[in-house]
């Protein structure tokens, strides 16, 4: 009687790994099937290897010599025996269940001629290693047909198929490296049914020595134009062309002319109509820069370049690379150009706020920065604070070496960078944190999530630094306390505190002027601009140096924070920071040595401790010199850049990859 299911396995010099792939299959909780094991003339030993199985259900074929993939599989459906045959690669691993599912679908749903499933990425070691963009997003029977015209999105050890059905087509020789997305798509075109399994049943070994890794980095965009051109040049001139195979051409002419057609574009201008030209000119630098740029050696993902101390870190860190030409994506829209110039100075910079969230184009950004990270082996993918960059750590290549900064960690009820990156960790190869209380955040977290505590092995310290000055210089700056906030106008930064403080002092005749740097518009209430003094965003380093000696406290009140680049800045130069008591701060902010640490968070607690501490400062000047000279002091023993340089130029190449 024959079996259910052929589970069909070419194998060709697989040693490595072929004794965990056929032991997969033989651990099938489905066990009406011959494992039909084709040896393709294998000069690695795996021959032998087939000998040390003692099952009956396994039956091997020896190819006299190496007769290629297509052959063998051709040989393999002409050879099998069962209803449904079932493909394996033998570098691969089958889920105990995998069998028992697809066979049970296939059984309640006659017209289905293929069912996939979805699967998992795993590294030489088995380790999870990401996902495959299209097999993840593509699961309905709606969506397979509409994407398979466009790009493949079954993986092809994952499927089971009707014999009777496949037996028809078989595998064109003239799709060679295509030969699985070619039968798909003959199948299409003959109206049958194509599904998936959503659950995960196959785990898909990535490693440098398979066919699919050594194709792909010769140009995966090459590979695709020329399998749809050998694919529809046979339908058209030697088969029929019909039903599906019009979408094979209308994805066909859209890859040759790069999406931009005037219909596309009139879809595009429907829906960005408010930043149309803005996208549009993404697009054209993207397409540019992918076509002129094939040697990477590191891309970077920031949200913004405008002026802020997360933004002075991240150009820092373009300086340290700036020999290895990197190349960094902006992926939020940016309130000015501050920091611009400060990025391009050392990087190839590219905005892609807008393209990387239009549903026409955000997909075709991803595949592009997929399809260069195959073809750089080395690279190095670096994110802080980019949501596009945690969305794109699962679909690229194993290969590619994945760093994450994080400055913060949000409050429970935010949602930030750490909340993004956790079910990612696995795939994070180096996490960096600027302080050690940021660290501790971190263990917290993947205790409370139960993520493996070995991960914490990859995550470090990397300490940020400011310039400092060369000389240091005792403040006597006259009766007029002068107190300054430099920062963004955002909501956590609290600044409606800080103008409620400067009401107080004002009522209380405290000699104290506010002078708020930044483009300071929003939280600040009106009622207290006549005790503010603003000067706008500034980024000029001369200025800023000048503000900096003429300033006696630097005042923060922010609901959260890591340990901020103008705190460093602020002491210094000698100016003392008066801030609330949050993140990092205390691990460098030593309250009444070299600042003062605000401990109330409730509003009207904190505004009266600040004001208390303001009016101290203003009338104690001794104090306050003293510990502004500890500022200054503490300053240029932790903050210099040496150490921070040499981390960061071991991280970007290479040297901490163990």
């Amino acid at each position: 009687m024959n079996p259910k299911v052929t589970v069909l396995m070419p194998v060709y010099n697989a040693s490595r790994f072929l004794i965990e792939a056929v032991n997969s299959m033989l651990n099938q909780t489905f066990t009406d099937f011959e494992f039909l094991i084709i040896n393709d003339g294998s000069t690695d030993g795996s021959d032998e290897m087939l000998k040390t199985f003692f099952d009956e259900r396994i039956r091997v074929i020896n190819n006299i010599g190496n007769e290629g993939l297509i052959r063998t599989l051709n040989k393999g459906i002409a050879l099998s025996k069962g209803e449904y045959i079932a493909r394996m690669d033998a570098d691969d691993i089958s889920l105990p269940g995998r069998l028992e599912k697809q066979v049970q679908f296939l059984d309640a749903n006659k017209d289905v001629a293929i069912l996939a499933t979805r699967l998992i990425q795993i590294n030489e070691k088995g380790e999870t290693a990401g996902y495959w963009m299209e097999d993840q997003v593509t699961v309905t029977e709606t969506r397979i047909k509409n994407t398979l015209p466009v790009i493949n999105c079954i993986g092809h050890p994952t499927i089971m198929m009707r014999k009777g059905v496949i037996e028809k087509f078989g595998y064109r020789p003239w799709l060679t490296y295509s030969e699985d997305w070619g039968l798909w798509l003959e199948v299409l075109a003959e109206n049958w049914r194509i599904a998936k399994l959503e659950e995960p049943l196959l785990k898909y070994r990535i490693h440098n020595e398979s066919v699919t890794s050594g194709i792909n980095k010769k140009g995966v965009e090459k590979k695709i134009i020329r399998f749809k051109a050998s694919y529809l040049s046979r339908r058209l001139f030697k088969l029929k062309f019909k039903n599906s195979d019009y979408l094979v051409l209308k994805s066909f002419l859209r890859d040759l002319i790069k999406f931009v057609t005037p219909a596309s574009v009139i879809v595009l201008y429907k829906d960005h109509r408010h930043n149309f030209f803005t996208l549009f000119d993404e697009f054209i630098s993207a397409w540019i820069f992918f076509r002129r740029r094939k040697s990477i050696s590191n891309m970077f993902f920031f949200p913004f370049y405008h002026i802020g101390g997360a933004e002075k870190i991240h150009a820092a860190i373009m300086a340290i690379v700036a020999d290895k030409r990197p190349v960094v994506f902006i992926t939020e829209r940016s309130s000015g150009k501050a920091m611009y110039k400060a990025f391009a100075r050392n990087a190839e910079v590219l905005d892609v706020h807008v393209l990387s969230k239009s549903k026409l184009t955000r997909e075709w950004l991803m595949r592009k920065i997929k399809y260069s990270a195959m073809a750089n082996e080395n690279l190095i993918v670096f994110g802080c604070n980019s949501k596009y960059f945690y969305d794109l750590l699962p679909f690229l290549p194993v290969t590619v070496y994945c760093i994450d900064l994080i400055h913060a960690f949000m409050h429970v009820h935010e949602i930030g960078a750490e909340h993004w990156s956790l079910p990612l960790v696995q795939r994070l190869n180096k996490r960096i944190f600027i302080t050690g209380n940021s660290l501790n955040d971190l263990k917290t977290q993947y205790k409370n999530n139960g993520v493996d505590e070995g991960l914490l092995s990859r995550a470090l310290v990397i300490e940020n630094f400011v310039d400092l000055p060369t000389v240091f210089v005792v403040k006597n700056n006259g009766v007029t306390l002068q107190v300054l906030y430099v920062g963004r106008d955002s909501a956590e930064k609290r600044l409606h505190l800080i103008g409620a403080v400067a009401e107080n002092c004002n009522n209380q005749n405290v000699p104290a002027q506010f002078t708020f740097v930044g483009d300071i518009n929003v939280n600040i209430k009106a009622v207290d601009f006549p005790f503010c003094k603003f000067t706008g965003e500034i980024d000029d380093v001369s200025v800023m140096r000048r503000i900096y000696q003429k300033s006696d406290v630097l005042l923060l009140t922010s609901s959260r924070e890591g340990f901020p680049l103008v705190i460093m800045e602020a002491m210094a130069y000698g100016v003392v920071p008066v801030t609330a008591n949050v993140g990092g701060i205390a691990q460098h902010v030593h309250h009444n040595e070299n600042g003062l640490l605000i401990e109330s968070m409730e509003e009207p607690a904190i505004i009266q401790e600040i004001t208390s501490a303001i009016i101290r400062l203003a009338n104690d000047r001794k104090w306050l010199n003293k510990m502004s000279v500890n500022a200054m002091q503490y300053a240029k023993s932790h903050f210099s850049k040496e150490n921070f340089n040499k981390s960061y130029r071991e991280l970007l190449t290479g040297g901490r990859r163990k």
